[in-house]
């Protein structure tokens, strides 16, 4: 399918009039929902990480509202019901739903014409560690509800409803080591050390598309080979290469490589960087979105002498 766009500031989702006690011409209350600063009836967002959002509601009436009530319920098996925070609001964990009524906003109770607000609040998946989780989503559901008194004097109730989704895109990690050494350790002036890299690709929640790791040798250190053709290595920039390919979710995928250091005399002693700039990239085939994940530098200092 095509990739899903969110363009951020766009009012792409405000919370139209639907299943209305009432038909008005517009909604009574004009509510949209925000997450992550965007007004968007979908958001990407990663495992276990908070996400705020933010409802902006506005009386369309000439006249007052009374007795409105904003009701978020949340669902999905991800959703961390520990980590659900409502700004001046009450979050029900019983029925997933955080609502603002009279008791916490005051002029709620008599909501004047033309007056707007925001109510935030931020939730987030469950971590990593705690499941695994297929497609994973966080469904949200506003409804806004007050009553008016009409023309003939007859007080009203009256709804409005939106929804929107919170993607949790994949957790693709890379894990980096030395697996051994040939050489002296610590590394000795104008003498060869050969480390053997080994690279692992994990990837937890969802399925990865053409998956693919990179890293960058500094002018000191050469290439050293590699029985693997799916890792290649380009001597300009001295840029190294593992063409992974599709990684399904829950599954990893090794590889390992050598390099070697020939240090001058400055650097013996340090700690000196033998392969930096490590990144693995892939594509979530149920976010429809692009991830990059960056690992700290390997050194000498992490080389265990033999």
């Amino acid at each position: 399918g095509a990739e899903r766009e969110v363009v951020p500031g766009e009012l792409a989702a405000p919370l139209a009039a639907g299943e209305q006690v009432v038909t008005l011409a517009k909604p009574f209350v004009a509510a949209s929902l925000a997450l992550g600063g965007s007004i968007t009836t979908e958001y990407i967002a990663e495992r276990g990480k908070e996400v705020r959002g933010d409802v902006r509601y506005t009386n369309n009436l000439p006249s007052r509202i009374q007795d409105v009530q904003i009701a978020v319920r949340l669902s999905g098996a991800i959703l961390d019901e520990t980590k659900v925070k409502p700004e001046r609001g009450f979050y029900n964990s019983s029925t997933n739903t955080i609502v603002w009524d009279k008791s916490a906003i005051p002029n709620f109770a008599d909501l004047a014409a033309g007056a707007s607000g925001v109510l935030t609040f931020s939730l987030a998946s469950l971590p990593i560690e705690q499941g695994n989780f297929t497609n994973p989503e966080i469904n949200l559901e506003v409804t806004v509800t007050g009553r008016r008194i009409n023309e003939s004097n007859v007080p009203e109730t009256v709804e409005a409803k939106g929804v929107a989704t919170i993607v949790v895109s994949t957790d693709l990690m890379l894990n980096s080591a030395i697996g051994g050494t040939v050489g002296p350790v610590p590394p000795a002036a104008d003498q060869d050390t050969t480390y053997i890299i080994n690279w692992v690709a994990n990837n937890n929640t969802n399925d990865v598309a053409n998956a693919s790791a990179s890293a960058v040798l500094p002018s000191y250190v050469s290439w050293g080979g590699t029985s693997d053709p799916s890792v290649s290595f380009n001597a300009v920039g001295g840029i190294i290469t593992w063409n992974i390919g599709d990684l399904n979710a829950g599954t990893a995928r090794n590889t390992s490589f050598q390099v070697t250091l020939t240090p001058s005399v400055s650097q013996v002693g340090n700690n000196v960087t033998i392969i930096s700039d490590q990144r693995i990239y892939g594509f979530d085939r149920f976010a429809r979105k692009q991830l990059e994940r960056a690992l700290p530098s390997l050194s000498t200092s992490q080389a265990v002498v033999q």
